[in-house]
């Protein structure tokens, strides 16, 4: 599948497909061989997934798009999108009272590392999975910024941003019914056993 998926990715991609798969390897390995050991040394989860996160940002950025107008923009998005998360998922991991604790592996996890916050957890794999949400959107918009100024370089400010802002506007459309869907699929087993108690749909929500 590996290998499969990497020649397509090579096939639809080329050059810009194998940056991609660079900066997929390195990725990959700025969480396994650093933000994983970091959060079981004891550093804050969330402390740590923000510093990864933007780690993964800078290096997956210029190793897939290089430097230029595209990549800033991206990266100063990304960012500010970045630290938003983290303020927004604590306030709101507060005031739902989630824990954490939902999952065999967080049981677990807690069992096996004590010191170890399961929410802090919960906060920093929120924020590392906004930024494959969130890599994807800044991209494409400054992208798309670059490619209507290219088409009609006469256009002014003002009409620049407001066709940047009405593809902006598609994007979130489309990246809610995304989410919603992905984690649906995610979460198939438990719906099933909701319908199959009767929960009804206020509660399962």
């Amino acid at each position: 599948l590996a290998l499969g998926f990497a020649a397509l990715v090579l096939l639809t991609g080329r050059w810009q497909g194998l940056r991609a798969l660079f900066g997929l390897g390195a990725s990959l390995a700025i969480v396994v061989f650093f933000v994983v050991p970091a959060i079981l040394e004891g550093s804050s989860a969330p402390g740590v997934a923000l510093v990864g996160s933007l780690a993964i940002m800078l290096v997956t950025l210029v190793v897939t798009h290089g430097f230029g107008p595209k990549m800033l923009a991206a990266t100063l998005g990304t960012a500010t999108a970045l630290i938003l998360t983290l303020g927004l998922g604590s306030l709101f991991i507060g005031a739902a009272h989630l824990t954490g604790l939902s999952s065999d592996e967080a049981i677990f996890l807690r069992a096996s590392v004590g010191d170890i916050s399961i929410t802090g957890l919960l906060l920093a794999g929120m924020e590392i999975g906004a930024l494959g949400v969130l890599d994807d959107l800044t991209v494409t918009q400054a992208s798309t910024v670059l490619a209507l100024r290219r088409a009609n370089p006469s256009l002014g400010f003002r009409r620049l941003f407001e066709g940047a802002i009405s593809v902006g506007h598609d994007h979130i459309a489309a990246t809610v019914n995304t989410l919603v869907l992905a984690y649906a699929g995610a979460a198939l087993p438990i719906l099933l056993i909701f319908s199959l108690g009767g929960t009804s749909f206020g509660d399962a929500v």
